[in-house]
């Protein structure tokens, strides 16, 4: 399915982690940057790790409950996510899954 609203899936809080790692070569920044480690793609892939750890922390902010949601949907004309309308049924099952899944870690 094609959609044309721009989304965010709360997966995507994973990626940029892997994005920082990757760039580095698993070293910190600094020592990256003191080894003369990182490429121009490497600078460009930590500023999007960079950005997206904030838009998840932000994902997180917004909310009374401190959980964000499974997907935001975001209105072009505006900045950041936007929460859409959720059944509450459907919400708690998610909720539930979610601390079923942490619980058995």
């Amino acid at each position: 399915m094609i959609c044309d609203v721009p989304f965010f899936l709360l997966k995507v809080c994973f990626l940029p982690g892997t994005l920082a790692l990757g760039a580095t070569k698993g070293f910190t920044r600094k020592k990256a940057e003191e080894r003369n480690l990182l490429t121009p793609e490497d600078l460009e892939n930590l500023k999007l790790a960079e950005d997206l750890a904030k838009t998840c922390f932000e994902m997180y902010a917004v909310t009374s409950t401190g959980l964000a949601p499974e997907i935001a949907y975001f209105h072009v004309e505006l900045i950041g996510p936007v929460l859409v309308k959720q059944d509450l049924a459907e919400a708690n099952a998610n909720v539930r899954k979610r601390i079923e899944y942490i619980s058995a870690e």
